[in-house]
């Protein structure tokens, strides 16, 4: 507070680097916003850590994601948080994040549909689909294979990392970098789900906060027709 009044908000928030500078961003298919997502975003007001937001509208998935880590690490960010818009979270999930100081940490969700398993996953004998941990257990923070960023905190460093690539001692390449991180549309494998792959494959370590469980909004419908017959038979309720 002295230093605010003595050289003001901006020279105070600029020379703060007790958290670093963070970049919050939420992904959306369409351009409304789900009512309990937002609620949980503007929940994020009441935390301490001070961030900037980024809203990516109407982009595939694999390219907002791909958008927002080049726009993080190409403007100065330490950090950034990836939240999709169908996720509800505490309004704490920002210093949990933050307070484990690892390169990848993704909060607990659950899938939305049928049969609602974790969205942590091993990989398989195949090295590259593998299986829910179903009967993972509410340890604290754990090494996972995959995660899913529905909610979840990337250093910027990783980005760099990525683009870069790894080297072998003698000085040759191991493993080149990339500028496609989250990858493209596979049939195999989603994006966040290759962008793990990826960086198992340059040894940057993801983790699960298997305590910080996040909500995944479901209840989907399809209308079409016999959906549209049966509202009526129903007498048009709601």
């Amino acid at each position: 507070a002295r230093l605010i009044d003595k050289w003001g908000k901006e020279w105070a928030t600029e020379h703060s680097k007790l958290n670093g500078r963070g970049l919050v961003v939420s992904y959306h298919a369409e351009e409304h916003t789900r009512v309990a997502f937002m609620r949980s975003l503007f929940g994020l007001k009441k935390a301490s850590i001070p961030f900037e937001y980024l809203q990516v509208c109407r982009a595939p998935i694999q390219m907002a994601r791909q958008l927002a880590a080049d726009f993080a690490l190409d403007n100065g960010f330490d950090w950034f948080v990836q939240f999709d818009d169908d996720a509800t979270f505490p309004e704490d999930v920002l210093s949990r994040l933050l307070h484990h100081d690892k390169d990848v940490v993704c909060a607990l969700a659950y899938q939305r549909k049928v049969p609602y398993g974790p969205c942590v996953f091993e990989i398989g004998p195949d090295g590259v689909m593998g299986s829910s941990m179903e009967n993972i257990e509410h340890t604290g923070l754990r090494r996972v294979d995959v995660s899913g960023f529905h909610c979840s905190i990337m250093k910027t460093s990783v980005i760099q990392k990525l683009r870069d690539g790894t080297k072998n001692p003698d000085g040759s390449v191991a493993v080149p970098g990339t500028r496609q991180y989250f990858g493209g549309f596979s049939n195999r494998v989603g994006e966040d789900f290759a962008a793990c792959l990826l960086m198992k494959q340059m040894g940057i370590q993801v983790y699960c906060d298997t305590e910080l469980i996040t909500g995944h909004i479901g209840s989907e419908i399809v209308v079409d027709e016999a959906f549209r017959r049966d509202w009526i038979n129903r007498g048009r309720p709601g």
